[in-house]
């Protein structure tokens, strides 16, 4: 499977100023972007012609019923992060790179301030559902760390959710533990304190897989949160469209 990130130091696509709302979010030192684009779902409606041969694929692969890999993070829960990887959860392979998007974010520490970039990519997946990803980076100015990277308002309703990083990319850093609050929104990936993401760093992917097929979109918040609680404005992250 291609890197997600392989266009890493190539253009950047073209960002949709739409749902300006979005930016409402951000408040303070924030810096104003415009927000990431919308998808059109990952598991889209065949065409008329194709819907039975779809709908026969379907029930003979499984691609109608979400079967993710690895042990679902519950609503309050806490779960070890081990990695993975595209031979490990062969769903994770990608179909078609739906949303790619990079956002600067800041965050105030007392050890000092720091400056990131926030990189994601939304795929679908083998299984034809949704699969989110992010990327932090650090500035290599910024004296102060990450100790936690938040995805808040992430609303999958009833379905079920894998929370790991990416053993098979880039990135240094992997998060220790995932956790998600007990109204199931808000998921923080969370570093060891002893190895935080600091300076001229960069984590390994996160990756969220889902069991999601519709449409997904800046509907979320990421915050980076600092080694005493400190909480960074949040910037629009890419969350399931209700």
């Amino acid at each position: 499977m291609p890197a997600l990130d392989r266009h890493r130091h190539g253009p950047r696509p073209a960002l949709a100023f739409m749902l300006a709302s979005a930016l409402a979010l951000a408040a303070g030192a924030t810096v104003a972007q415009p927000p990431p684009p919308i998808s059109k779902g990952c598991h889209p409606v065949p065409p008329k012609a194709d819907a039975a041969a779809d709908a026969d694929a379907g029930e003979a692969s499984g691609f109608d019923t979400a079967d993710l890999t690895g042990k679902p993070l519950a609503p309050g829960g806490a779960r070890k992060t081990l990695g993975t990887n595209d031979t490990e959860s062969p769903e994770l392979q990608t179909l078609k790179k739906l949303l790619d998007q990079r956002t600067r974010f800041t965050l105030q520490t007392d050890q000092g301030p720091v400056d990131g970039e926030l990189h994601q990519v939304v795929t679908r997946g083998t299984d034809r559902f949704c699969k989110c990803h992010l990327q932090v980076s650090i500035a290599e100015t910024s004296p102060g760390c990450v100790a936690r990277a938040r995805v808040g308002n992430f609303d999958l309703g009833s379905e079920q959710l894998v929370a790991d990083f990416r053993d098979d990319m880039n990135g240094v850093l992997p998060p220790k533990l995932a956790t998600r609050t007990a109204d199931g929104l808000t998921i923080d990936f969370v570093f060891d304190a002893r190895k935080l993401l600091c300076a001229g760093m960069t984590s390994r992917w996160m990756v969220l897989n889902t069991g999601w097929e519709e449409e997904i979109g800046p509907a979320g918040v990421f915050q980076a949160i600092g080694p005493q609680g400190e909480e960074g404005p949040p910037v629009p992250a890419f969350a399931p469209v209700h």
